[in-house]
C-alpha cells in the first residue's frame, strides 16, 4: 500500500504502522479518560446537574469508549468476541409511577385476571448493544376500561357497568395514551398506556467500563495505556468493581 507525500506515492513502511498504532493508542487513552473526567464530574455534589442528566452524560461517555475499542473487539476474534458480544452488561428496572399503582388500585383491580403494575426489567445484553441504544429507556403499563357514553366507567359489574370515573392525564408523570375500539350499542373499551422513560443508571455504565478494561487487560494493552497517563490513580477502577455506583 502507498500514500502521496509530496505529490509522490511512497509506500507505507513499519514506521508508518507503527505511527498508526501510536494514533490508535492515544485515541484509546483519550476516551478512557474521558470517562474518568464525566464521572467525577458528575459524582461532585457541587456541580448543578439533574440526576438523570449526570447518568446520560456517563452512558454517553462510555459509549464513545466502546465505539473506539469495537475494531479491536474484532481484531481479538474469540476473546474479542466474548467480551464485545458474549457477556452481559446488566439488568435494571424501571418501577410504575404511584400514580399508575392508583388507577390500577381504583379502577381496574377487581376485574378477573387483571395484572397489577410491576417494574420491568431492562436487560443490556452485551457492550455491542450499548452501541445502538439511547441512554434513556421506556416502560409501558396498558389497562382497558369501559366507555359508555362517553364516560369512563370502572368495569365491575356484571351487566358491563360500573362506576364513573374521570381520567386526569395531568395526573401521570410519564403521561398516558388511549386508544379506543368500538362495542355494539355504542359503548367503546379503551385502551390506557402509561408510560415512563428511565436513564441507564450509573451501575450500567460502570459495569460496562470495567468490561473493556479487562479486555484490554486480557490483550495486553492496558500497561501500553498506563504508560500515557500521567498518574496511575486515574487508571484505577477498583471502586466500581461489580458495577458500584456511590453517588
Amino acid at each position: 500500500m502507498s500514500r502521496r507525500q509530496n505529490g509522490h506515492d511512497r509506500e507505507f513502511g513499519p514506521e508508518d504502522r507503527e505511527y498508526s498504532e501510536q494514533r490508535r493508542l492515544e485515541s484509546l487513552h483519550d476516551a478512557r479518560e474521558y470517562v474518568l473526567q464525566v464521572r467525577n464530574y458528575t459524582v461532585d455534589p457541587g456541580i448543578s446537574m439533574s440526576n438523570s442528566d449526570r447518568d446520560r452524560a456517563l452512558f454517553e461517555a462510555v459509549k464513545s469508549y466502546i465505539m473506539e475499542l469495537e475494531p479491536l473487539f474484532k481484531q481479538a476474534e474469540d476473546v474479542g468476541d466474548d467480551y464485545f458480544t458474549g457477556t452481559p452488561v446488566g439488568e435494571f428496572k424501571i418501577a410504575p409511577f404511584d400514580a399508575v399503582v392508583g388507577f390500577y388500585s381504583d379502577h381496574v383491580a377487581d376485574r378477573a385476571g387483571a395484572r397489577r403494575p410491576v417494574p420491568q426489567t431492562v436487560e443490556i445484553a452485551s457492550l455491542r448493544a450499548i452501541m445502538s441504544i439511547s441512554p434513556t429507556r421506556t416502560a409501558t403499563w396498558r389497562y382497558t376500561v369501559r366507555d359508555r357514553s362517553n364516560q369512563w366507567y370502572k368495569p365491575g359489574a356484571a351487566d358491563g357497568g360500573g362506576t364513573a370515573f374521570d381520567l386526569d392525564a395531568s395526573k401521570f408523570p410519564g403521561g398516558c395514551g388511549v386508544s379506543v375500539s368500538p362495542l355494539p350499542g355504542g359503548d367503546k373499551l379503551k385502551e390506557v398506556t402509561f408510560i415512563k422513560q428511565q436513564e441507564i443508571p450509573p451501575q450500567i455504565s460502570n459495569c460496562a467500563y470495567r468490561l473493556c478494561n479487562e479486555f484490554l487487560a486480557e490483550v495486553g494493552l492496558d500497561v501500553e495505556l498506563a504508560e500515557l497517563t500521567d498518574t496511575e490513580a486515574e487508571l484505577d477502577y477498583s471502586d466500581i468493581e461489580g458495577g458500584d455506583f456511590n453517588r
